[in-house]
């Protein structure tokens, strides 16, 4: 039987075992101390703040967390899921707020979120950094009564929205939810290329009831320079739920802009700028694009009698600002009748939908006589110079008799 001093003697060697064991030494840090609010409901997005408490003794510095929940988790962290505290007393406590989003398929019961805390033992960067897993649980209470907006359909009045045009936007909302929405505003942004007419971007409804619909109308104009593009609004609704709690919805809505194409003539040149009876020379056409959108499929047509010796001219694609030549050669027949004519010019062109544009004009030209070989006054002239030799010669003969 062994005596009472060896046993002391063990006695003290697992004390001081146990006191400085890793085991002792590692005492957790901190704790969740409060979560605020404790519980919430499916659908449900809110802010939720975070209470964590240090364990020890002395001040610790450089703390942070950081959700660790996992992504499957119903439990969803809105932004950054690491925050920074700074310094924490021994004793103390320190919150956090985090925005966290319930699932709206989300099972009813507890849930265990990891948070992992960061700190060091000493200020700066010369001291060891420590880490450990807390949690902290959430409660899922069951279905939500609350107000939920869609959109059902958006049109504009005209259809078909142009350049330089007004026109209203419609947008009709259903409250889809379980509760009345009230207090409901509707907000839509506004950016190049539109500007509201009169200055009203935000429309009171009131209420809507559950399953009820309603409707909203903006009107807005188009800068003339506007491009063919779908463009998308954004629509903001704000209202109270039947806890009078604030809600926000976002909701994208678009508007299609329809830009022309539009052509004109910018210049006509006949080369020579005279046309006589057998002569030639070339007509040409610049064709310059002054609408927003290409023009596709641009050709030409001229209709004369008997001075082109083509009617026909295929240019293709003019972009918008754009301009493209249309060449005609012109023959004038010896025997062409003396006079003006008219050409009259059409324009075929159409838009990357399919529309079709034409653009007409008349333009005169005049055909003269054909010139003689020697020029009249010259002819005049030798007949003016043949004469007063004539006479001369007759005079002269007549002296010498």
């Amino acid at each position: 039987m062994l005596s009472s001093a060896p046993l002391a003697v063990v006695f003290a060697f697992l004390l001081l075992s146990l006191v400085t064991s890793p085991l002792a030494a590692e005492v957790s840090k901190f704790c969740v101390s409060q979560v605020s609010p404790k519980g919430l409901s499916p659908g449900e997005q809110r802010g939720v703040e975070i209470s964590i408490r240090n364990l020890g003794t002395t001040e610790v510095y450089h703390v942070a967390v950081e959700v660790v929940a996992a992504v499957e988790s119903p439990i969803k962290i809105v932004g950054a899921t690491r925050k920074e505290i700074g310094t924490v007393a021994g004793g103390k406590e320190a919150s956090v707020t985090y925005e966290v989003y319930v699932d709206k398929g989300a099972d009813v019961g507890v849930y265990y979120i990891p948070l992992k805390v960061f700190w060091n033992d000493e200020w700066g960067a010369e001291g060891e950094l420590y880490s450990e897993i807390i949690y902290f649980s959430l409660r899922v209470t069951g279905s939500l009564k609350k107000a939920e907006l869609e959109v059902l359909s958006v049109e504009t009045v005209p259809e078909v929205v142009e350049p330089g045009e007004t026109f209203s936007l419609r947008i009709r909302l259903r409250n889809v939810g379980i509760s009345d929405a009230r207090n409901l505003r509707a907000n839509i942004s506004v950016k190049e290329p539109f500007m509201p007419v009169g200055g009203d971007v935000e429309e009171y409804l009131g209420v809507l009831k559950s399953g009820e619909e309603a409707f909203v109308e903006f009107n807005f104009s188009v800068a003339a320079d506007a491009k063919t593009s779908q463009h998308v609004f954004e629509l903001t609704l704000r209202y109270e739920d039947e806890t009078s709690r604030n809600n926000v919805e976002r909701k994208k809505v678009g508007v299609l802009v329809r830009g022309e194409p539009s052509i004109y003539i910018q210049e006509i040149t006949l080369e020579p700028s005279t046309l006589q009876q057998g002569s030639e020379g070339i007509f040409l056409l610049k064709l310059t694009n002054v609408g927003s959108e290409d023009a596709e499929d641009v050709r030409v047509e001229v209709s004369s009698v008997g001075l082109l010796s083509e009617s026909y001219y295929f240019i293709g694609e003019i972009p918008p600002d754009a301009s493209e030549t249309a060449a005609f050669g012109i023959y004038v027949a010896d025997d062409a009748r003396v006079g003006r004519y008219a050409l009259k010019i059409n324009v075929y062109y159409s838009d990357r939908f399919g529309k079709e544009y034409n653009y007409t004009r008349i333009y005169e030209v005049s055909v003269l006589e054909k010139a003689s070989p020697i020029p009249l006054s010259y002819v005049v002239a030798f007949l003016i110079i043949t004469i007063i030799l004539l006479v001369g010669i007759y005079f002269v003969q007549r002296r010498g008799e």
